[in-house]
C-alpha cells in the first residue's frame, strides 16, 4: 500500500498546528479594616469649687450606674453601662471594613497537540494571550457597637485652677 505524502503532511500539519484554548476566571476577595477617626480629649472648666463639682460628677455617674475603678481626690475613673439598645451605636464609632471582590478570566492558548481538550494542561502549559480583571463588588460596612462588646469608661481628673 503506498502512502500519500501529501495526505500525511496535512494531517502533520492539521495535528500540530491546530490550537486549543482554554480560560481560567479567578475571583479575589479583600478586606480591609478602616479605623474611625481619632477622638480628642476635651475639657471643661467649671466655676464652682472643686468640691462642688466633684460631689456633682459622681452623683451623675453613680445615678447612670457607673462601677467606679478609681476614686481619688484628684481624679477618677468609671465603667458606665450603656441605658438600652442604641447608645453604644451613637455613641461609638468602630471604624468600617471595605469589601472589594474582583474577578479575572484569562484566556491561554496551547499549541501542543498533548493539551487536546485538556483545560488545565492548556493552562499550564499554554501561553497567556489576554486577561481582563473587573470590580464585581466594592462596598463598605460599618462596625455595629451593638454587636460587639463596648464599654463607656470615664476618666475625670479634677485640679484647682488659678487666678478665677
Amino acid at each position: 500500500m503506498a502512502r500519500n505524502p501529501r495526505l500525511l503532511l496535512v494531517l502533520v500539519l492539521l495535528v500540530t498546528g491546530s490550537s486549543c484554548t482554554a480560560t481560567r476566571t479567578r475571583e479575589f476577595t479583600r478586606e480591609v479594616y478602616e479605623p474611625a477617626g481619632e477622638v480628642l480629649a476635651a475639657s471643661r472648666v467649671f466655676e464652682p469649687g472643686l468640691g462642688r463639682v466633684r460631689a456633682a460628677l459622681i452623683g451623675e455617674l453613680s445615678r447612670r450606674g457607673a462601677a467606679f475603678e478609681e476614686n481619688e481626690p484628684g481624679g477618677l475613673l468609671a465603667t458606665l453601662p450603656w441605658t438600652h439598645a442604641g447608645e453604644a451605636a451613637a455613641s461609638v464609632d468602630l471604624g468600617r471594613v471595605r469589601l472589594v471582590v474582583a474577578r479575572t478570566e484569562r484566556a491561554y492558548r496551547s499549541w501542543s497537540p498533548s493539551d487536546f481538550r485538556c483545560d488545565p494542561c492548556i493552562v499550564r502549559n499554554g501561553s497567556l494571550i489576554s486577561q481582563n480583571t473587573e470590580r464585581v463588588e466594592d462596598r463598605v460596612r460599618r462596625l455595629d457597637p451593638d454587636r460587639y462588646r463596648v464599654e463607656a469608661s470615664v476618666r475625670a481628673r479634677l485640679e484647682e485652677m488659678g487666678g478665677r
